[in-house]
């Protein structure tokens, strides 16, 4: 629009100096999103080492079998597979 001459270079630099306000909003935004995201994958990785410290506790001292599969959803969300032939993928989803 300024090379068209349909705005005037006062209204340009405006606008310009708008979106770089805007710019630097948004990059503010972004790093403090990073960092909350990564302050909750950390809680979150505190949180499954403490159920696994859980868990190992508890399997050792059980004999049962039925209590032992309590013991791992301790641990485990979910756990999903394909097999294909003789070959089966596995995936844990931990919680």
């Amino acid at each position: 629009m300024r090379e068209e001459q349909e705005i005037t270079k006062e209204k340009f630099l405006e606008r310009k100096e708008a979106r770089e306000r805007n710019i630097i909003k948004l990059k503010q935004e972004v790093r403090e999103l990073q960092e909350r995201i990564s302050q909750r994958e950390q809680s979150t990785n505190k949180k499954k080492l403490e159920n696994i410290r859980e868990f190992r506790k508890k399997w050792n001292k059980s004999k049962s079998v039925k209590e032992k599969n309590q013991f791992l959803h301790i641990i485990i969300d979910r756990l999903e597979y394909k097999r294909e032939g003789d070959n089966i993928n596995i995936k844990i989803n931990f919680h």
